[in-house]
């Protein structure tokens, strides 16, 4: 059966479908795969988000929160090298 480029395509014996209805489709198909990929981003950037924000800690303990400082970023940048 030869078909050419204005063929629409046919899903499971449907009538043809509109581009808009293809690209709508194409949406929904890949709708279940947001809620893993939020999983994914989360536990890859959570853990860089938590360094970040324990490198401003006042404490020596990392456990313990004792306000906001940067004296450690200023030692690290003054250390000659």
């Amino acid at each position: 059966m030869a078909t050419d480029s204005t063929t629409a395509i046919r899903i499971r014996g449907e009538r043809s479908l509109s581009p808009r209805e293809r690209r709508r489709r194409a949406r929904k198909s890949i709708g279940w795969l947001k809620l893993p990929m939020g999983i994914v981003y989360a536990f890859l950037y959570l853990p860089i988000l938590v360094v970040v924000i324990m490198s401003f800690n006042a404490s020596k303990n990392l456990f313990v929160w004792r306000g906001f400082s940067s004296i450690g970023t200023a030692r690290s940048s003054a250390t000659p090298r």
